[in-house]
């Protein structure tokens, strides 16, 4: 509302009669919420709003990948597993979708396709990190030991601020207690 007071105050200072600055400001306010309930109503929320996005521009891969994105948020991955292969559809080197394919194999533990699809990552990114953290990770889970701190240690290389706990974690593994 602070535009419509200046606006006023400008169409006043110009000398133009106040009932013509008065419709003017009760046209710009009405379009300012007409608009505005139209936006609120039609992209009620990020869900509506990615989904109706989506029928617009379905070959867009940062579409899709922000879609999938909110799938995770919403803890609905097999939605967001759907979108992020089709972000690598329309962008197969799109290393986030790769590493974020992996995270939901990795949750349902299915630690050779998480690792295949972190490898993928990798060789379509090789300076994003989070894949080699994951693939630690995975490793570790498995009590693959000398595999988890390979991985742990070529994310130390990529990563310059890791996590506090990660090097007292691979200090563990090499001593083969966790």
């Amino acid at each position: 509302m602070g535009f419509c007071v200046l606006l006023a105050k400008l169409l006043l200072g110009l000398q133009i009669r106040p009932a013509i600055v008065g419709g003017i400001v009760a046209c710009y306010v009405g379009s300012y919420f007409s608009v505005t309930l139209w936006r609120e109503s039609y992209f009620a929320d990020e869900k509506t709003y990615f989904e109706k996005a989506v029928m617009f521009a379905p070959d867009f891969p940062l579409l899709r990948y922000s879609t999938g994105m909110m799938y995770i948020a919403r803890e609905d991955y097999q939605n967001a597993e759907k979108e992020f292969l089709l972000t690598l559809k329309f962008d197969p080197s799109h290393s986030y979708a790769h590493n974020n394919i992996g995270n939901i194999l990795f949750m349902r533990s299915d630690f050779a396709g998480a690792i295949n699809s972190w490898r993928k990552a990798i060789n379509t990114d090789s300076t994003n990190p989070q894949p080699y953290y994951n693939i630690g990770a995975a490793y570790e889970r498995q009590n693959n030991f000398p595999q988890a701190i390979s991985y742990y240690q070529q994310y130390l290389q990529r990563q310059p601020n890791p996590p506090v706990d990660l090097l007292g974690r691979i200090q563990r593994l090499k001593g083969g207690r966790d």
